[in-house]
């Protein structure tokens, strides 16, 4: 029982934090999204289905409409794929983004 609620506290906190910086996040990774989706793609944190998606949203529309439709899936995943999103970022050399936004209180 404690573990799930431990679970669905960083749950909703990294949900939080994902949403809550979702205007910051469209602007900074919309000029890295190909690579971000490749990596996360790579890394078994996004599906084909899924990474076809975004392409495609940004692609008819912009690159920070696909950095959106990004957040909105991985907020309905678990807390190893928030872990893996961190780690391409960090792999991308977009530390501080992850410090500042996705690590900080």
């Amino acid at each position: 029982m404690e573990t799930t609620s431990t679970t669905q506290d960083y749950d909703a906190e990294y949900k939080q934090k994902l949403n809550g910086n979702r205007r910051i996040f469209m602007s900074a990774l919309a000029d890295h999204i190909h690579d971000l989706i490749a990596r996360l793609r790579e890394k078994g944190a996004l599906q084909a289905f899924e990474a076809k998606e975004i392409q495609k949203v940004s692609s008819d529309n912009n690159p920070e409409v696909g950095i959106s439709t990004l957040i909105d899936i991985l907020c309905n995943r678990d807390e190893d794929v928030f872990k893996k999103f961190k780690g391409c970022l960090r792999e991308m050399g977009l530390n501080k983004l992850v410090n500042d936004l996705l690590e900080g209180k």
